[in-house]
């Protein structure tokens, strides 16, 4: 019973562990990007729920759920091609980063279940593209992405705050 008990604890802090680090590559993905697009970012949230953790223009929430770089891309008088490549930026990495530690698994004939247990949460990331809508209204990245491309508009409570004027 004890060894079972110690098991489930252990799995629940590697599947908390794993979440938390794809948010922070996904984040940090659309972070560089904002950067490299000369895009302006005040804060990072990563998670959900109450506040755990704040460093610098970072805030870490409780659970490993969502992140949002802001003001979000969308929002931001930028380009079409800048917003596509923030918002693509943050599954791209988790892409990159699953590529690569399965690459190095290939290349030094090591199959390491860490590492795929890795590569297999960065490889979440990319559902971040299935255009959906989470609670409070929030939009995933395939999403904004379809509504940039499609001049599609958003029903209330809209993304980017009750004042915003739509850009498509």
């Amino acid at each position: 019973m004890l060894l079972a008990l110690f098991t489930v604890a252990v799995v629940m802090l590697r599947v908390y562990v794993g979440l938390w680090m794809q948010l922070i590559v996904h984040e940090l993905g659309h972070r560089l990007m904002r950067g490299l697009c000369h895009l302006p970012t005040t804060r990072i949230v990563l998670g959900d729920g109450p506040c755990a953790a704040h460093w610098g223009a970072w805030m870490f929430r409780a659970w490993p759920i969502r992140g949002q770089n802001e003001p979000p891309s969308y929002c931001l008088s930028a380009s079409r091609w800048q917003k596509t490549w923030v918002l693509m930026a943050g599954a791209g990495l988790n892409g990159l980063v699953a590529l690569a530690l399965v690459g190095w698994m290939m290349r030094n004939g090591q199959l390491s279940l860490t590492l795929m247990w890795v590569a297999g949460f960065q490889l979440l990331g990319l559902l971040q593209l299935i255009p959906t809508r989470g609670p409070g209204g929030r939009a995933s990245d395939g999403l904004f992405l379809i509504a940039l491309w499609s001049g599609m508009r958003f029903c209330p409570p809209h993304p980017c705050g009750k004042n915003f004027v739509d850009p498509c």
